[in-house]
């Protein structure tokens, strides 16, 4: 399967147990990105599942930034996730090897081998992902 294509215009916090950061944008971003903080510079950038440092994802943008404009970025609770393809309810969605991606868990290609497992969420209804970000240090065989 592929990546979950948002629409970014229903990209939003939904439910009291969103948690919201904000960070510095360190490259262009639009809402429904996983964005990862590198320790270098503190700047939000697109999180991979192909490279280590990356693959420690924070959370989804919740709106377009440009480099160096401030993001929001929702790191835990519930998110309203409009998208072109349907997510399945109580599917695991994975952080992608595409660069900001998510992808079901699914996916037999997901994660490919040599590329870090971190679960973003489970689909917890229609449009609903809950966030539960965690990462792995131990590429896949």
């Amino acid at each position: 399967m592929a990546d979950l294509a948002p629409t970014v215009a229903e990209i939003k916090p939904t439910g009291a147990n969103a948690v919201i950061t904000s960070a510095i944008a360190g490259a262009t971003l639009t809402a429904g990105q996983v964005v990862y903080i590198d320790p270098a510079d503190k700047k939000a950038k697109l999180a991979s599942a192909a490279a280590l440092g990356t693959a420690r994802a924070k959370g989804i943008t919740l709106h377009a930034a440009l480099a160096d404009q401030p993001v929001d970025i929702q790191t835990d609770g519930d998110l309203e996730w409009g998208t072109t393809t349907p997510p399945v309810t109580g599917v695991a969605y994975l952080l992608s090897g595409t660069a900001g991606g998510i992808s079901p868990h699914l996916d037999a290609t997901t994660p490919a081998s040599g590329e870090y497992l971190t679960v973003i969420g489970v689909m917890a209804g229609t449009g609903v992902i809950r966030l539960c970000i965690c990462a792995s240090d131990h590429a896949t065989a």
